[in-house]
């Protein structure tokens, strides 16, 4: 059911050092969203035209990370049907992360910054952008 499902534009942060030794162990970090969202029923007609971007530094949105259209991506219908025989019909309050566009860079970045945008057809825009801070290191521990 998507008839109430809302649509955000947020970040899978990952320890990639964790990573390293466990893929679902590198994955309880925060995944902050954006203050606005979008219907879904509004956005669904224009999905697969919206366009997903992101960036890795300040001021260089002409330097995308990743871009490409939400085609590329399993469709919300789609993902609910592959996570149906799961979860059966229990999905009130479930937020679904859709994954993520191929990097337009050789190599991940592991900057402090990160943005991200949708942007539909007619040019209106959900948006999100933070600066990670990272912690210290526990006192008597190598940095």
């Amino acid at each position: 059911r998507l008839d109430d499902a809302l649509v955000s534009i947020g970040i899978d942060f990952t320890d990639r050092e964790v990573e390293r030794r466990s893929i679902p162990l590198s994955k309880p970090l925060p995944k902050p969203l954006s203050a606005r969202v979008w219907r879904y029923q509004v956005l669904a007609p224009v999905w697969d035209e919206t366009i997903l971007r992101s960036w890795v530094a300040p001021d260089t949105v002409s330097e995308f990370y990743q871009s490409g259209r939400l085609q590329e991506l399993l469709s919300p219908r789609e993902l609910l049907e592959r996570l149906r025989p799961t979860l059966g019909d229990a999905l009130e309050g479930t937020v679904l992360l859709m994954g993520t566009l191929p990097l337009l860079v050789p190599a991940f970045s592991f900057s402090d910054f990160f943005a991200c945008e949708l942007e539909k057809p007619d040019h209106s825009k959900l948006e999100y952008q933070c600066w990670i801070q990272r912690s210290m290191p526990a006192a008597g521990a190598k940095a």
